[in-house]
Order: structure tokens, then sequence, then C-alpha cells
């Protein structure tokens, strides 16, 4: 249930940050060429948000290690395992996202909670490792 939360969490920011910023964190390649201050603004923003409602931070982290790992190719496997086991939350993304949004009061946007940066897509051993058996 907690990784469908922090699932629930990051669909929410990407869509902040794809509106507010423009960026298509599909592909955080572009992302880095077009704003190679991208990932210092996601500090910020996870300063500034950490200040407010701590909860929510988690999700912000979660793109901040992604343009890292896209701006520092030996990060990308630690990002790639990252993603795997966020893919272990999709079940509970709406049921995670309904208990964030009594605990914050704001509705939680989990629209696109399958997507996965298109650079740091899990191998198939990596989804395999952390599959439920």
């Amino acid at each position: 249930m907690e990784i469908g939360g922090v699932l629930a969490l990051a669909c929410h920011w990407r869509a902040k940050l794809e509106k507010h910023f423009g960026w298509n964190l599909d592909d955080p390649d572009l992302v880095i060429v077009s704003d190679i201050a991208c990932a210092m603004k996601v500090r910020r923003m996870i300063n500034e948000v950490q200040e407010k409602e701590p909860t929510t931070a988690a999700g912000l982290m979660v793109w901040l290690h992604t343009l890292r790992a896209t701006q520092t190719p030996e990060v990308r496997p630690k990002a790639r395992e990252m993603w795997a086991q966020l893919q272990r939350g999709l079940p509970y993304v709406e049921e995670a996202a309904e208990t964030l949004q009594i605990v914050t009061g704001h509705v939680v946007q989990t629209k696109g909670a399958e997507r996965i940066p298109q650079n740091l897509r899990p191998t198939s051993e990596q989804l395999s490792q952390v599959a439920p058996h």
C-alpha cells in the first residue's frame, strides 16, 4: 500500500510539473536538454513542499531522482530499480490516492500511473525480481 501512495504522489506531481514547466516527463532526456536547471527547480519545490505538506514531497523526490539519473548515467540502474519497485504499487494506487486525499485535503491525480520514463524503463529481470510470488 505504501508504494501505491508514493506512485500516486509521483503521478500527481508529474501532472503538476508537466503543466507548470511544460516538460514531458515521459522523456527526461529532452527535459534535461530543454531545461538544464530542471533538477534544481524540483529540489527547490521539494524544500517548499516539505515545509507545508511533507507527506506529498515523496512524489517530487521520485522526479528529482529520475532527473538526476538522466543527468548521471551511472545512476540510471538504481533509478530503473526504483521504477520497477514503484510498479508494485499499481494495484493500490487508487486506494492510496483516496487515503492521501483524506489526509491532505487535496485530490491526488493518478492518471497515467503506469507511465514510466522511457530512459528508465526497468529491465525484465528487474521487473521479475519485484513481481509478487
